[in-house]
């Protein structure tokens, strides 16, 4: 999962010919092996291994971040979901996830900032909004950080 994002960010960085094609792919594909990884956790479930409450209970805040990316999403609110405390989680979070939570949170939106920007004509602010953030600059600042150009740039890059 992780592999996938930092492919597209490298290619975004890198732009070397064909690079928006597979930035554009990239970001999908980050988007199913999101979904694929938390379907695959819930099968999983069902295996009766010891932690399957723990492996639900990270599918339903996995879940919850991505139903929720337009709002304000919390470590705290994520525990309590887990039926953990926050501190226990954060740490079992990572370890699962092999990032931290609010890197994750941030991850996802910025796919699927990525993903609106390709695929839809939605005004940037309204991407913004979708995307949990407030603040134009702050996400610019954001996604450039990921993705070393501008939504704009983005935008353009990816559908010529």
């Amino acid at each position: 999962l992780f592999n996938t994002f930092e492919n597209a960010v490298d290619e975004q960085k890198n732009k070397i010919i064909g690079y928006r094609s597979i930035v554009r792919s990239e970001t999908t594909k980050f988007l199913f092996l999101l979904g694929r990884y938390a379907f695959e956790n819930n099968e999983i479930l069902y295996e009766g291994s010891k932690g399957k409450d723990k492996n639900a209970d990270l599918k339903l805040v996995v879940d919850y971040i991505n139903e929720n990316a337009k709002g304000e999403i919390t470590l705290e609110a994520a525990a309590n979901i887990a039926h953990m405390n926050r501190t226990y989680f954060s740490v079992y979070f990572k370890q699962e996830m092999g990032m931290g939570f609010n890197d994750f949170v941030t991850k996802t939106r910025m796919a699927k900032a990525a993903d609106m920007l390709l695929n839809t004509d939605s005004k940037i602010t309204n991407i913004v909004s979708e995307c949990g953030y407030s603040s134009i600059s702050h996400f610019n600042k954001v996604f450039k950080s990921i993705y070393f150009t501008t939504p704009s740039r983005f935008r353009a890059g990816g559908k010529k």
